[in-house]
């Protein structure tokens, strides 16, 4: 997998997704909200590990199953926009170690 990872679009894609969630939105965007982020943070899970980036494995798998779509974690509103912003932070500052690598 050396030249697997994440495609730039889908970050920022994603990134932009917890963002807007802040806004108050019906219950389906969230229920998007959590298949696009738990999926994504599974393949970064699996970017960093192929990678080996030890810390980034545990952070991305703690947002992935925060996110889980099957075992929903409930939180009030206010956490939950709190985790949407860090997550978003988080994949927005760690993108370089888990984006796709140009074919050479």
């Amino acid at each position: 997998m050396t030249k697997s990872g994440v495609p730039h679009v889908l970050i920022y894609i994603t990134s932009a997704m917890l963002f807007i969630a802040i806004a108050p939105l019906p219950y389906s965007y969230f229920t998007l909200l959590r298949i696009v982020v738990c999926s994504v943070f599974v393949l970064a899970f699996l970017v960093a590990y192929d990678r080996n980036y030890k810390n980034l494995i545990w952070v991305y798998a703690l947002i992935a199953i925060i996110f889980n779509p099957f075992i929903k974690i409930h939180f009030d509103r206010e956490i939950w926009m709190f985790i949407d912003v860090i997550a978003s932070i988080i994949m927005i500052v760690t993108a370089n170690k888990i984006v796709k690598k140009a074919d050479n």
